[in-house]
């Protein structure tokens, strides 16, 4: 593990982004959330967008591969595409509920925080 932190802080350096001095305590759960949606947030609208651009790419070249079913490179081709489309649409709707599972952590952790103790 140690080995391959230091990978990582090299390659770091190499493409010019910060290292951190101090090592890595123990990560949490979330370690990985956290760094994705700092890296890459995407509001609700643009995942709904995601997931319907590649909801009808799929299904379109899934239905296209249908037309050159007789020619097997573009048969594959295009079936694969459609295929790989289609599974994209769930990296979006995965990322959706993931961002309203978050949000429901953050207002259930607000409202425990105001809840008073007596």
């Amino acid at each position: 593990m140690e080995k391959m932190n230091r990978a990582m802080e090299k390659v770091k350096i190499l493409v010019g982004m910060e290292v951190d001095d101090e090592p890595a305590q123990e990560e949490s759960s979330f370690a990985f959330v956290d760094d994705f949606n700092r890296n890459c947030t995407l509001s609700t609208k643009q995942r709904l967008h995601g997931f319907v651009i590649c909801l009808v790419a799929g299904i379109t070249c899934t239905l296209l591969s249908m037309l050159v079913f007789f020619n097997p490179i573009k048969f594959g081709i295009t079936f694969s595409f459609g295929n790989l489309l289609s599974l994209g649409r769930y990296v979006f709707r995965c990322l959706i509920s993931l961002h309203f599972c978050q949000e429901r952590i953050k207002v259930a952790r607000a409202q425990r925080s105001h809840v008073f103790v007596a």
